[in-house]
């Protein structure tokens, strides 16, 4: 099994563009989770985690300024054995490249469940997720 997920962006991408990449995995542990690479954004921050315990779900949640304009990549990675299922996703929020409101914040399996107020994304002539 592949140790990454590759995506590549719209070439319609620009700097003042944020990356926000979801990522999980169904066993083995939270650590073997680790932050993006590619050529799209090179400083990632973890923003929250939830940690089912060994061999449970797990789950990070990273956002980034987008550094290149253009069809460049994300490569969302993890460091297991490649006996779980793996979950990816990355979207791209226009126009807040100054940040998102929130503080990052991490969950273990016996915490209560994660609640977030609504998220509204709009489109502005160029398609947001990939």
């Amino acid at each position: 099994m592949a140790a990454s997920i590759t995506f590549t962006l719209g070439a319609g991408t620009l700097t003042t563009d944020r990356l926000l990449a979801v990522q999980a995995n169904d066993y083995e542990t939270l650590s073997t989770l680790t932050a993006p690479t590619g050529t799209a954004a090179t400083s990632w921050t973890l923003q929250g985690s939830v940690d089912g315990g060994t061999n449970f779900p797990h789950m990070k949640v990273w956002t980034a300024d987008v550094i290149s304009a253009g069809a460049n990549t994300v490569v969302v990675n993890y460091t297991s054995s490649g006996g779980e299922e793996r979950y990816a996703t990355v979207f791209v929020l226009t126009g807040v490249a100054a940040g998102i409101d929130g503080v990052a914040s991490t969950a273990s399996g016996s915490a209560a469940p994660l609640t977030s107020p609504p998220l509204l994304l709009q489109r502005v002539g160029r398609p947001m997720i990939y």
